[in-house]
């Protein structure tokens, strides 16, 4: 379709000069996430930045090399994903969470091939780390791309020695997800990749999520071996956020998502853990870390950092959900990203001002600069152009822009 020049846009704005509506100005959350990249430019590429809440975007930033495309390996930000994609096989009793995996693959897990623990795993502890399975006594099953998934449990049934009693400890191991991912193609009758794409790709609409994040595959990693734009990753978050429905479409229960919040491992002894987790009293729900908790001891906030860096939360008390995604060392960034975090609560979330979509260099003033940005955007394809979430540019994006702009931002 044809675009409109920026002059055009700005007389359909109905301005002659600078609108001076204030908005949210989140320079120090910009600030924040560029000294990330210039105390490691080495290291960093690019980083980007997505916040929202159960309505839609507050803050979209991408620096360095990255933009709206830019699709990177996750490392253990796949756990988070993943975990959607078996719910939805639970919250469809497809899959009891608390059967023991050898009702469903008796073959694989019978006693006299996998020991007398092993089968007796469920889902729900493989996927909340409460299995047995620990740390990295398998982990050269789970990187061998040479197998298939198929081949990798096989292995995990046959050669891997338990940690612990299942549900008796907390280990962080991509194991048991190794196992339910596997238990998830037997299911559907479909690779793990396929499954996803159907289960959740296609109705949420997040075409860039992919499992071949570590290297062309078909030993498909639920544990860490995704990828994702930060678009896509935020639409399954927000999702999360609106109780298991996005534009019309219902993925989850309510109930179901309440249950992937769930801290599954209070009150067990820790095992193989990160340090952060044991430096600050972490727990695990499903398919992700219980960061925070309020005076009851309820999740207030989750998480599910990865190897490279990438780290999505979900804030249930402040009632928003965010990623933050670059391809490098977790470890190093670490701090950083929890500095960028705690910008972005003051600068938006507990900021006494209205986040604002088309305010696109982020200086708090929506102005001519703004207008030439989504005039760039909808000629480019860039999806920041895409106001209305639709997937295209059109008309109708233009409309909301135009009466977005003229409301100064108040919509």
């Amino acid at each position: 379709m044809t675009i409109h020049s920026n002059c055009a846009l700005a007389v359909a704005c109905g301005i002659g000069a600078i609108s001076t509506a204030q908005v949210c100005n989140p320079t120090s959350i910009d600030a924040a996430v560029e000294q990330t990249l210039a105390d490691f430019p080495s290291l960093l590429e690019g980083a980007c930045l997505l916040v929202g809440d159960a309505d839609g975007i507050l803050y979209e930033g991408y620096f360095g090399s990255y933009g709206p495309e830019t699709s990177i390996p996750l490392a253990s930000a796949s756990k988070l994903i993943s975990a959607v994609a078996v719910m939805t096989l639970i919250d469809s009793d497809a899959i009891d969470p608390h059967a023991p995996i050898v009702e469903y693959l008796p073959e694989m897990f019978a006693y006299s091939r996998a020991g007398l623990i092993k089968p007796m795993m469920t889902v729900d502890e493989m996927y909340s780390m409460t299995s047995g399975l620990s740390g990295d006594a398998g982990d050269t099953i789970l990187s061998d791309l040479s197998l298939t998934l198929e081949e990798a449990v096989d292995l995990i049934a046959t050669t891997v020695v338990p940690a612990a009693l299942p549900g008796n400890e907390l280990n962080y191991s991509g194991l048991g997800m190794h196992t339910t991912g596997y238990l998830c193609e037997v299911i559907s009758g479909m690779p793990f990749d396929a499954f996803y794409r159907e289960t959740v790709s296609v109705p949420l609409n997040t075409p860039s999520i992919a499992w071949d994040g570590l290297g062309e595959t078909q030993n498909f990693r639920p544990s860490g071996g995704g990828a994702s734009n930060a678009r896509d990753y935020g639409r399954v978050l927000r999702m999360l956020s609106r109780g298991g429905e996005l534009d019309g479409v219902r993925l989850l229960s309510p109930e179901a998502v309440e249950s992937m919040y769930a801290e599954r491992t209070v009150g067990l002894p820790y095992g193989d853990v990160p340090a952060d987790a044991a430096r600050y009293g972490w727990g695990y729900a499903f398919g992700q870390w219980v960061e925070h908790r309020d005076d009851q001891g309820n999740p207030t906030v989750l998480t599910s950092p990865g190897a490279f860096g990438t780290s999505p939360w979900i804030d249930l008390e402040d009632g928003y959900w965010g990623v933050f995604m670059v391809d490098g060392i977790g470890a190093l960034v670490r701090d950083h990203f929890f500095e960028i975090r705690e910008a972005v609560e003051q600068q938006i979330i507990h900021a006494e001002c209205t986040p604002c979509q088309i305010d696109f260099n982020h200086d708090g003033v929506l102005d001519l600069n703004d207008i030439a940005a989504f005039s760039i955007f909808g000629q480019s394809g860039d999806r920041r152009g895409d106001l209305t979430g639709d997937e295209v540019f059109d008309l109708a994006d233009i409309a909301r822009f135009i009466e977005t702009f003229t409301a100064g931002c108040l919509l």
